[in-house]
């Protein structure tokens, strides 16, 4: 309680009058109470009379009572009734207890300017011990509030704020526990089972279903289901329902390529009205929604199927469980879309091996990395002489496999383990029809022809080598058999055919003129069969070289036309039954074709293709051998081609590709009308090869055949 010593009925210039005469500032007090924020007036206890006020106080009154026209009066004549009864209240209060009081926070009235808030304080003017006066101090407090509203605002917001980071971190660990469950899974009815699991722990709905669209059919087919054990009892329809299910909602789902909520309320989001027999699913016990969720892939061209959820409650539904669900369909669907993939390759590898294990032929996968056999056929461990669980998961150089070595017999090329073929592999090399010679644990060896290759990724990087091989010891020692019969009859055919021969030309020497025809036609023919097999003896001998690579070639720098027009000369004048004629293209018969040459072999080459074309040739039918040179750029001759064109029966297209193998005659043609052992063509093709050249054939059936023989020329041998 204040004691009087400030206003008084003279107002504030009065009180300022006062304090002039008790401070030097005092010529400053009315000018410093008009200017405070804050609105001041003194009234009488008596009858409440506005007794002195500052402008701020007044400008909270009505506009008739401003400018000093509410001095003197009551305050329930300038002071509006919806505002006096609670003002009034208070200044009662303060004149009972003689304690100042407050009003915080009170509304004026429309009337009084507009709605505004304000602090209130009442302060007690006592003299001699009674309240004379009651001086009011009226603060405005919009900025406060303001600021508490912002506050609050804030408040809330963060509130807010604080509870979405919360929902967010439920649903980054929630994405995570379900993502994690599916990482190394790449079998899909396994994915299918874990991701049902992960979201049960994480949302524990009622009923889980994931629907694939990689059935046979092409259809959506239940992949896998989950709900709890108690709740499938109670509903024994459900996996008879979940199986049935592949149309409706599914298709709906996937047509909008977003999730789908069905609820049992008959709104949905979009505010569409929906019954709920529309939804199969939402017809079950328990259900209040479900959840369609399609696993569309990235590029939007394949959908991997449908993830369904159905919950007994709606609660998180949309804040929590459908945006982490949606989250994580991008991942899920290309991780189920890798376990289908995968799943493919372990079906096309099964097949695979089940194809390899059926093989004949021994097969060996070696991995790169570790160089131990990563697969190995039954036929493998067979010809390798191991049990098959032995085999596989062995490393190449492992001392079982390291077995004591034998070089081969002369006869065979190879001087290296079955092994050291996968080794090569493995550093790049490729191996084509190797003879090995395996020395097998029991101490027997056989003799494998094998080829192997390094596996590469699309990068090159090798991972892999693969060895196919099979058991060729029969044919080697068919092959060494019939080495030994051409040893012998090259013996035991050609001395008493030489002994036969040179008594026949003897006698042929001896037959005087006049002699009898008969035994001079018969002696010519006893010489010439004579001819004939020693002959095919020296091809058979040639052909015996040719497999042991003993067939040396005596190369000389020599020219090619001179002694190939004389062999078709002499050919010509030895037979009566064909026309022979020598074609030279771009070449004058003085010219030369010089190169390294065998002259001896190329001769057999040309009287082979000569022998073939007149054997297979009508009788008083044209052969023609044709030379041509191959010049480069500048015009030198690079090589020559060398052509003998019959006008014969031709070669039949299924004949055409083996007619250079060794001991192959057609089938087309009459073998007791056309002699030969198949042999002359295998003998000419390898010459040519050993030469550096090349040979082919060209025929149609019924009008003759060309054999086309290409030789390089040059001093470089």
């Amino acid at each position: 309680m204040l004691e009087r010593n400030a206003f008084s009925k003279m107002g504030v210039s009065g009180f300022a009058m006062q304090i002039e005469q008790e401070t030097a500032l005092g010529a400053y007090a009315p000018l410093m109470l008009e200017h405070v924020p804050a609105g001041i007036a003194l009234f009488d206890a008596h009858e409440l009379r506005l007794l002195a006020a500052n402008s701020r106080y007044q400008d909270l009154l009505e506009p008739q009572w401003q400018h000093g026209h509410a001095l003197g009066r009551r305050l329930i004549e300038f002071l509006p009734r919806a505002a006096y009864t609670e003002i009034a209240a208070l200044f009662q209060k303060v004149l009972e207890t003689g304690v100042s009081s407050r009003l915080e926070g009170y509304a004026t009235p429309a009337c009084m300017n507009g709605t505004r808030y304000w602090d209130y304080s009442l302060e007690p003017i006592a003299e001699q011990g009674q309240v004379r006066y009651v001086l009011l101090t009226v603060t405005e407090i919009i900025m406060q509030l303001q600021a508490q509203k912002i506050a609050k605002q804030a408040k809330t917001a963060l509130a807010q704020a604080q509870q979405e980071l919360e929902l967010e971190q439920q649903r980054h660990e929630h994405e995570e526990t379900i993502l994690l469950s599916v990482r190394s899974i790449v079998e899909p009815q396994a994915f299918a089972q874990a991701l049902l699991r992960a979201i049960d722990t994480c949302f524990s709905p009622h009923l889980l279903a994931l629907y694939s669209t990689r059935s046979e059919q092409g259809k959506l087919s239940l992949l896998a289901f989950h709900t709890p054990e108690n709740w499938l009892q109670a509903t024994p329809v459900l996996p008879a329902l979940l199986v049935g299910t592949s149309g409706g909602s599914l298709l709906q789902a996937m047509q909008q390529r977003t999730p789908l909520i069905k609820r049992t309320s008959q709104e949905r989001e979009t505010g569409q009205k929906e019954s709920r027999e529309k939804d199969t699913l939402l017809a079950l016990p328990e259900i209040a929604c479900v959840v369609y969720l399609p696993l569309w892939r990235a590029q939007g061209a394949q959908c991997e199927g449908v993830l369904v959820a159905g919950f007994a409650t709606e609660e998180e539904l949309d804040a929590l469980v459908v945006p982490t669900l949606s989250a994580c369909v991008p991942h899920l669907t290309e991780a189920l879309a890798e376990t289908w993939m995968h799943a493919a390759l372990a079906d096309e590898r099964q097949r695979l091996r089940t194809v390899l294990d059926q093989l004949p032929e021994g097969v060996i996968l070696v991995e790169a990395q570790s160089g131990k056999v990563s697969y190995a056929n039954p036929a493998a461990a067979g010809l390798l002489g191991y049990a098959l669980p032995h085999l596989v998961g062995a490393p190449l150089n492992q001392s079982a496999m390291m077995s004591p070595y034998r070089f081969p017999p002369a006869h065979q090329q190879s001087a290296f383990r079955w092994n050291f073929a996968l080794i090569h592999a493995l550093w790049g090399k490729i191996i084509v029809n190797e003879e090995i010679v395996v020395s097998r644990p029991d101490g027997s060896e056989i003799v494998v022809l094998s080829s192997a290759a390094p596996i590469r990724t699309s990068h090159g990087l090798i991972t892999e080598a693969v060895m196919v091989f099979h058991d060729i010891t029969a044919k080697k020692q068919l092959e060494q058999q019939k080495n030994e019969f051409f040893v012998v009859a090259n013996h035991e055919l050609r001395t008493p055919l030489t002994a036969i021969l040179g008594y026949a030309e003897l006698l042929q020497l001896q037959f005087p003129e006049g002699a009898d025809a008969m035994q001079r036609s018969a002696i010519n023919r006893i010489a010439e069969e004579c001819e004939h097999l020693i002959h095919l003896i020296h091809e058979l001998l040639d052909v015996s070289r040719l497999e042991h690579a003993r067939l040396e070639l005596k190369k000389q720098y020599l020219d090619l036309l001179a002694p190939l027009s004389q062999v078709v000369i002499t050919q010509a004048q030895t037979t009566s039954m064909h026309r022979l004629h020598l074609t030279l293209e771009e070449l004058e018969p003085v010219d030369s074709l010089m190169g390294w040459f065998d002259l001896l072999r190329i001769e057999q080459v040309i009287r082979n293709l000569l022998s073939n074309a007149m054997k297979y040739s009508p009788s008083g039918s044209e052969i023609e051998v044709g030379v041509r040179p191959r010049r480069d750029a500048q015009g030198r001759e690079q090589e020559v081609m060398i052509w003998v064109k019959d006008q014969g029966m031709g070669i039949n297209a299924l004949d055409m590709p083996h007619i250079f193998e060794c001991f192959y005659r057609a089938a087309t043609f009459d073998r007791t009308s056309i002699s030969g052992f198949g042999i002359g063509l295998y003998l000419t093709r390898q010459l040519v090869q050993a030469h550096g050249g090349r040979i082919w054939a060209e025929s149609t059936r019924g009008q003759g055949s060309t054999f086309y023989i290409v030789l390089p020329l040059g001093k470089i041998p």
